[in-house]
């Protein structure tokens, strides 16, 4: 994908299971609907082998497979890349 600079691509998918979530999010500001549930995860930042996310409102920093208590749910960033991430949401 080729994108004029300047641009920035964002897209999301989430897959979600008896309230686990898989989520790929890649673009800052990119964010997804957790299931039936009201929850968002937005990407905040990623990069340098940590992410930023944010999680109904709190917002913490993760490695690829570190897990962090956000909002009362459990999240695993299972992969992090530059401007990408992809997390596990109980």
């Amino acid at each position: 994908m080729l994108t004029a600079s300047g641009c920035s691509v964002t897209s999301h998918v989430t897959r979600c299971e008896n309230g686990t979530c898989t989520v790929n999010l890649t673009g800052a500001g990119s964010s997804s609907e957790l299931g039936s549930s009201v929850s968002t995860v937005t990407l905040v930042s990623a990069g340098d082998g940590a992410a930023t996310i944010e999680l109904d409102g709190a917002q913490g920093s993760c490695s690829a497979g570190e897990t962090i208590e956000l909002a009362d749910r459990s999240v695993e960033c299972t992969e992090v890349g530059d401007n990408s991430v992809k997390l596990v949401v109980e």
